[in-house]
């Protein structure tokens, strides 16, 4: 007589159709790992391009069915393990610039430029402190236009000096 596994089911990081696995094999899957189809255990469903075995709706209803419930507050839950186990990509990139794809980049006139009338330090003053016109106004100073040249402080974001921050993946 043939042992009886317990299943689970995982998506597929490529194709996002839904496979059957033994229970031990997705409890042994990192949150952060990728899973895909040839990963299967059972070669019928082993590739991306062999249908689901089951629709959304029939492994809805076989694990409302497992859990012995069929009312709404128990498919919540059911969906909200569902989208748990559908992970974020372990892959992400770091994008330095907007890429816009939609429209060209805007480029200011110099009609369209705000200059502050902030003293530069060469002439006694403090240069773009928290007196700056522009700063007050939450705009940058623009670069070229500044009466403070390069000892301008209002170019935060112009000249990259963000807050320094360490990247770390949160549980879901």
């Amino acid at each position: 007589m043939a042992e009886v596994t317990a299943q689970s089911w995982v998506a597929c990081d490529r194709c996002n159709k839904w496979r059957r696995i033994p229970t031990e094999l997705h409890q042994s899957l990192a949150d952060d790992e990728d899973w895909l189809c040839e990963f299967n255990p059972n070669k019928a469903f082993a590739s991306c391009s062999v249908p689901q075995e089951l629709s959304d709706a029939e492994i809805d209803a076989i694990e409302a069915a497992a859990t012995g419930s069929g009312d709404e507050d128990e498919e919540d839950e059911f969906k909200e393990e569902r989208s748990r186990r559908r992970r974020m990509p372990a892959i992400w990139q770091l994008i330095k610039e907007n890429i816009l794809t939609h429209r060209k980049r805007k480029v200011q006139d110099e009609d369209d430029v705000m200059v502050c009338q902030c003293k530069p330090t060469w002439r006694g003053g403090d240069g773009c402190g928290p007196d700056c016109i522009n700063r007050m106004l939450c705009i940058e100073c623009t670069k070229g236009f500044c009466p403070c040249e390069d000892k301008c402080t209002n170019q935060v974001f112009t000249q990259k000096q963000y807050a320094k921050l360490e990247v770390v993946r949160a549980a879901s």
